[in-house]
């Protein structure tokens, strides 16, 4: 209910004195009508200090950078998060900023991420395919990943991410094996395959790029392509609303020759979401390649709305995932408002 103020007792008879910040502040507040232990004096104070007199909100940041330093090119991860977020890609790819690694932080689930996309693109052609191939594998891809031998040995990894590994790769193997004999038919299949697709517009020539987790090609000349999750899957976008997904860029991307390939049909988009307890394959609903063709229609327009020197590269308020620069676009300051 108040403050005591306090001072060293006095030792063989030496005189003490309040210090030079104790009398200042006796004369600050006795200027402003209290006392150093009137507590209700210094409850209003407090009061006063989190009420503002005048409540002005901040503008939503709304960037128009000139049209030559406009993104000429994407990979497909980035051009969803253009679609979410326009800031974040001028940020990212205008302003060239990237975020710095925090000193001393526990581990990335990010990296999880990559080292089971780095095991599956490996024992995916083991023959045969085992768990204990699939462990040996991702024993292998850690060490290689932190470069240390004794990887393994990190706490987060011994007590949470191992025994996560252990359950997808029993239901990787698992699902594997039954995909080797679909349809009877044996594929071929590529893995972390790169591929590009030049995009005309008003401006000249948008590149879109790509890496495929996995393509899959059968003797009859149709593809299926996966991607592999160990995260939040993605929404189920509409291309009919003007939206698009990783998958069907890709698929598109596919048909179009980007990667190098000839595919005469998509024979299905699937995402592998491998999380323990609840791993599960689950396919794109749309019908191909109609569905991917319209995809990439969307992008082209976007393309093109971003060709007008007054669109704004607007930050979203409303985006699921974190952005690495919700703090430069002033989030808190407008998005309640």
């Amino acid at each position: 209910d108040g403050i005591l103020p306090s001072a060293p007792r006095p030792q063989s008879c030496t005189p003490t004195l309040p210090s030079r910040f104790c009398k200042r502040l006796e004369t600050a507040v006795a200027r402003e009508g209290g006392t150093l232990c009137d507590g209700q004096f210094w409850r209003g104070l407090a009061h006063r200090l989190r009420t503002p007199s005048t409540l002005c909100p901040d503008r939503r940041p709304a960037p128009r950078p000139p049209l030559f330093s406009r993104p000429q090119g994407l990979a497909v991860t980035d051009v969803l998060k253009w679609m979410q977020d326009p800031y974040t890609t001028y940020a990212r790819h205008i302003l060239k900023l990237r975020p710095l690694e925090g000193l001393d932080c526990p581990l990335d689930p990010r990296l999880f991420g990559t080292w089971v996309h780095k095991i599956c693109e490996r024992v995916v052609f083991s023959t045969p395919l085992t768990v204990a191939g699939f462990l040996k594998e991702g024993a292998q891809c850690l060490k290689a990943l932190m470069g240390s031998e004794k990887a393994l040995a990190h706490p987060t990894i011994q007590l949470f991410w191992w025994p996560r590994l252990e359950q997808i790769g029993a239901w990787f193997v698992k699902e594997e094996t039954k995909r080797r004999g679909w349809e009877g038919a044996v594929p071929q299949t590529f893995t972390e395959l790169k591929g590009r697709l030049e995009l005309p517009h008003t401006r000249g020539v948008f590149t879109l790029r790509a890496r495929a987790d996995r393509l899959d090609i059968f003797p009859d000349g149709s593809g299926a392509l996966m991607d592999y999750k160990t995260g939040q899957l993605p929404g189920t976008a509409d291309p009919e609303k003007g939206e698009v997904c990783q998958l069907l860029l890709e698929a598109g991307l596919l048909l179009k020759g980007g990667f190098g390939l000839q595919v005469s049909d998509i024979r299905g988009l699937s995402y592998w979401h491998m999380v323990a307890r609840q791993a599960s394959v689950r396919s794109l609903p749309w019908p191909l390649p109609q569905a991917a063709f319209k995809a990439l229609e969307n992008l082209q327009a976007y393309i093109e709305t971003f060709n007008d020197p007054r669109t704004p590269y607007l930050p979203r308020g409303m985006v699921k995932e974190f952005s690495d620069y919700g703090h430069l676009a002033r989030l808190e300051a407008w998005r309640g408002v």
